[in-house]
């Protein structure tokens, strides 16, 4: 039978292995240079292995799987001190490189032997090791100067600065010597705070402030919800951390698995608005054509006079007002019958949004956004679309 302290460790480290898996697929869609998304690889590779190899050595008492979670330990370091580098576009110091390409070269090349892991120097030294590179990645990304840098590579450094500064207290946990003898494994944890801040990296719509204070939150309530439990099911001290290492684990999860979300979302809607940029026919149905393609965009139809003679001219009138109108908003500035009308038109057509593209002849655009219907931004994106496509049947006439 698994004793509580093994269960609470397991869940913790595969909670994390599922963040930095969620984390990698995400990365691998983000439009950075290949060479960073690399070396953020090398990272995720590394941690996934560390914790990995400890709960298959953990469940399967094989010696193979601890020597591989030594040699994980020591590139971590490394790996992390190499994506600094990419991010900040410089080299780091001379002794920064040579301290962790030493320390990765002892514990990967000592980790097939058994009397190192007798040994609490050696696990103390592994302990030392990881806090000062990490200490020293993360003072030298702190006093970098920022005038070298663009506004957004200093947001995505800062926020790995935290991310650092965050890993220290909890990977300390993992070490259990002398006073250090924690009941659970916290690295888990600071590994799921680590993919939330790494999947915010490039969300512009997001400021530093923001993320700090949802985290800030989100700790506050697991820990008053963490004690309230404890205190109701009489649990010890032990008990509770690690009670609430699995609760903070499960909740960050599902965090990660929504910032994810979110970050996809942003890149898709990012990818429209490049479109549009670049579009410069001045041909409507070719433009639609293309947009076509997109996946946030279903089913664009570009409707002319013959294809609205179910409709009477005050629904014409209607849209030349509004250029944009949708079910939950078509009754504003419109009679019965109009808003009528605008609900019969998106039905028919089994679209969210109508868009007025031109006059004489008149043209309307239909279209299916499910994705960004009630997104804040979505009404500016749209107008965007709509004056786009009014001023290429614009151009089209006077071509004519």
């Amino acid at each position: 039978m698994m004793s509580a302290t093994l269960v609470a460790d397991s869940f913790v480290s595969v909670a994390a292995i599922a963040g930095l898996l969620i984390l990698y697929f995400s990365m691998r869609k983000a439009e950075r240079a290949e060479w960073i998304n690399r070396r953020f690889g090398f990272v995720i590779q590394a941690l996934i292995c560390l914790m990995a190899t400890r709960v298959l050595y953990w469940v399967t008492d094989l010696s193979l799987f601890r020597i591989l979670n030594m040699a994980s330990a020591g590139l971590v370091p490394l790996s992390m001190l190499l994506l600094s580098e990419g991010l900040m576009r410089r080299h780091a110091p001379l002794v920064f490189k040579f301290f962790a390409t030493a320390g990765a070269v002892v514990f990967v090349l000592g980790a097939p032997f058994e009397a190192l892991y007798l040994n609490s120097s050696i696990m103390i030294g592994l302990l030392v090791f990881q806090v000062i590179s990490i200490i020293a990645i993360g003072a030298w990304v702190v006093i970098r100067d920022r005038s070298e840098l663009e506004a957004g590579e200093n947001r995505i450094i800062d926020r790995l600065s935290w991310a650092l500064l965050l890993i220290i207290p909890f990977a300390i946990s993992d070490f259990r010597i002398g006073i250090l003898d924690f009941p659970v494994r916290l690295s888990g944890v600071a590994i799921l705070f680590l993919c939330w801040l790494s999947l915010s990296l490039n969300r512009v719509r997001v400021h530093h402030i923001q993320i700090v204070y949802s985290m800030l939150l989100f700790v506050v309530g697991s820990g008053v919800a963490i004690a309230t439990i404890g205190i109701i099911a009489g649990l010890d001290w032990p008990q509770m951390v690690q009670s609430g290492a699995i609760i903070l684990s499960t909740g960050l999860l599902l965090q990660v698995r929504a910032e994810a979300k979110a970050h996809v979302e942003d890149d898709e809607r990012s990818s429209l608005m490049q479109y549009m940029a670049r579009h410069d026919g001045a041909d409507v149905k070719l433009f639609l054509q293309g947009l076509q393609e997109h996946r946030l965009v279903a089913h664009p139809l570009l409707l002319e006079e013959g294809d609205l003679g179910d409709f009477d001219a005050s629904l014409r009138d209607h849209l030349r007002r509004t250029k944009i109108v949708t079910a939950s908003r078509s009754m504003k500035g419109a009679d019965g019958s109009v808003a009528e009308q605008v609900g019969w038109l998106l039905g028919k057509y089994n679209a969210t949004h109508a868009i007025f593209a031109g006059d004489a002849p008149f043209q309307l655009v239909v279209l299916n956004l499910p994705s960004l219907t009630g997104e804040p931004d979505t009404d500016v994106e749209l107008s965007v679309v709509q004056r786009l496509l009014e001023l290429m049947s614009r151009v089209g006439k006077t071509d004519d």
